[in-house]
């Protein structure tokens, strides 16, 4: 992704406008596989502006809605949508600090929220085609992607490490 300089500073104009707020382009994070981080800040508060080209944060918002109402640690996502080919969502900047040098108990705390977020009622998981979602509930999700995902890497690995 090469854009320039005003096309995220644009983004981030209109981006600001639409949630309401006086934001100012701080610096872009190292990115991820599949977004550009960019922290953003106000008078009062920082952000993170999340951009990607394809899949929008529909899903991303309903959880994250979905985590903070059950009491579950999530950022607040302020507002997302589309911007011309660019998918957007702004959330708070979560602090780093204490969290580098948590080590094993933010480990413990992460599997202990993973674990009552994997409890909350859902409608359904997976993909949603046609009004339907792929998968009625959590179990049915986690076996078929073992079975697609999990199982063929396993025994790929396995067959090219043991002699014939």
């Amino acid at each position: 992704m090469n854009e320039s300089q005003d096309e995220v500073e644009r983004i981030v104009r209109q981006v600001a406008e639409r949630a309401g707020l006086d934001l100012v382009f701080d610096r872009e994070q190292p990115r991820s596989r599949t977004a550009r981080l960019l922290r953003l800040r106000s008078s009062e508060h920082e952000f993170c502006l999340k951009l990607r080209r394809v899949a929008s944060f529909d899903a991303e918002a309903f959880w994250h809605g979905l985590m903070r109402a059950q009491g579950l640690p999530a950022a607040r996502l302020h507002v997302h949508g589309c911007l011309g080919s660019w998918n957007y969502a702004l959330l708070d900047w979560l602090p780093e600090d204490g969290v580098q040098n948590a080590g094993f108990e933010l480990g413990r705390a992460i599997g202990r929220e993973l674990s009552r977020m994997h409890d909350l009622p859902v409608d359904g998981v997976g993909i949603v085609r046609s009004g339907e979602w792929e998968f009625a509930e959590w179990g049915s999700f986690m076996e078929d992607n073992v079975e697609r995902f999990f199982t063929p890497r396993l025994k790929e690995l396995t067959e090219h490490q043991l002699p014939a």
